[in-house]
């Protein structure tokens, strides 16, 4: 399913494995239980512009509700991106837009996970 969507968004996914090169130049700690991304689909970003570096994590659905959240990243509108949303407002936009790309694909996760998802969000309240 996430070969599908990486597939239908034109998104290049790198797969963090303990000790890879992105370990090894940015520290493995960096990418235990955490992902990154880098581009934007809404915006006119080329495919090569839309990048997702998904971690190592110690619960597979913790895994795929970080890759949803990632997506939603680059699923934001230009007039998200364009506005003066505080790192908070930002993230929980892309957690949004993560949730909604999942039921789209019939995704559920269960209450730990979103649980779990949500105190992600709160490490970027002030």
């Amino acid at each position: 399913m996430i070969n599908n969507l990486i597939n239908e968004y034109n998104v290049k996914l790198n797969k963090i494995k303990k000790g890879d090169k992105f370990c090894e130049a940015n520290g493995e700690e960096n990418y235990h239980n955490q992902s990154y991304s880098a581009g934007g689909i809404q915006n006119n970003f080329n495919g090569n512009d839309n990048e997702i570096w998904l971690g190592f994590y110690d619960n597979d659905e913790y895994k795929l509700l970080s890759f949803f959240h990632e997506m939603g990243h680059l699923l934001m509108t230009e007039k998200e991106l364009n506005t003066n949303l505080t790192t908070y407002q930002y993230e929980k936009a892309a957690w949004r837009h993560g949730y909604v790309l999942a039921r789209k694909y019939n995704i559920e996760f269960n209450e730990d996970t979103i649980k779990w998802g949500k105190e992600q969000l709160k490490t970027y309240k002030n």
